[in-house]
């Protein structure tokens, strides 16, 4: 099976913390793009989607991160729609990334990207320790009692070979949607 790289974005990320939970405002107050290289984040029209583009440039990535967290990881796994504009190996992209204070995280991602719509329950697995699809309660289970820092959504496997689009909405975590 294709491993994937978890680029040195991630440690970045999760250095971020967030003071506690704030009201939940509108689209563009709840999500804040990134990219490296020649990756783009943006909003779709109407912010009824994130849009999250990459090349075969080494280092590209682009992510949404998701704002306005909690501390403690959803009891329910987080979830996303997507459609992507190729069809093929993923390598882990785009992911949904939860970074915990111990330095760990836990990642939930489809193995395919597909031009059809996909919501099927995500794969989830651990960092920090390593545990490889072990569904979303046993990845959470390594980082008991740590604090989550960060959540966002991620693409960076340029790597595969192609220049890709992720097109993503009906972003949940906790209580939260937060793209279309």
């Amino acid at each position: 099976m294709k491993r994937f790289l978890v680029s040195s974005m991630v440690a970045a990320v999760a250095a971020i913390g967030f003071g506690g939970v704030a009201a939940f405002a509108g689209p563009a107050q709840n999500i804040s793009f990134f990219h490296g290289a020649d990756g783009s984040a943006h909003w779709a029209p109407q912010q009824a989607a994130i849009v999250l583009s990459e090349t075969t440039t080494p280092g590209a990535y682009a992510g949404a991160q998701l704002m306005h967290i909690d501390s403690t990881a959803p009891l329910v796994a987080p979830s996303f729609k997507d459609v992507d504009n190729v069809i093929g190996d993923g390598g882990g992209s785009p992911r949904l990334v939860i970074a915990f204070a111990d330095g760990g995280i836990v990642m939930g991602y489809r193995l395919q990207m597909s031009t059809s719509p996909q919501s099927d329950p995500l794969q989830w697995d651990s960092m920090v320790p390593f545990r490889y699809n072990v569904g979303y309660e046993a990845a959470l289970a390594a980082h008991s009692g740590s604090p989550v820092v960060a959540a966002y959504l991620v693409t960076d496997s340029g790597w595969e070979g192609h220049a890709y689009t992720n097109t993503i909405s009906n972003v949940t975590y906790g209580d939260n949607t937060y793209a279309g």
